[in-house]
């Protein structure tokens, strides 16, 4: 009977206590100047003059994907993989034509986005959506 206790109020505390463990909490993460889990509309003016991440001191972005979905026609572009914080290369171009033309509303998804922090571990960060109106 013991024992059957013990088995019980492990399987009920475990879960709890036994297995959990302590998650830091994600550093502030801004694109293009602006938190992204608050802020969820963007112009093309305030992407394309700073298409950056900016992280909480210590931490750095090293790693993400970018794509681009017209939803008014369908259209998905991406995803680019870029290394470093800022938005370059063929990604850049893609929104620079959008721009051009004013695709609007254009979602733009980040995901896939690694951050180092101050140890140096590699974390994974939580995506991020947005859409542009202008």
């Amino acid at each position: 009977m013991k024992i059957t206790a013990l088995v019980l109020l492990w399987v009920l505390c475990a879960p709890q206590y036994g297995f959990s463990q302590v998650i830091a909490a994600e550093p502030v993460i801004k694109f293009a100047g602006m938190d992204t889990k608050v802020i969820k509309t963007r112009t093309y003016d305030q992407m394309l003059s700073a298409p950056v991440f900016e992280c909480s001191e210590g931490y750095r972005v090293n790693r993400f994907s970018i794509s681009f979905f017209n939803q008014e026609e369908n259209n998905f572009y991406g995803p680019y993989t870029i290394t470093g914080p800022r938005v370059k290369g063929e990604a850049i171009e893609v929104l620079q034509k959008l721009s051009n033309i004013k695709v609007t509303p254009l979602r733009i998804s980040l995901d896939h986005i690694k951050i180092t922090g101050p140890d140096t571990v590699v974390r994974n960060a939580s995506s991020r959506f947005f859409d542009i109106t202008d």
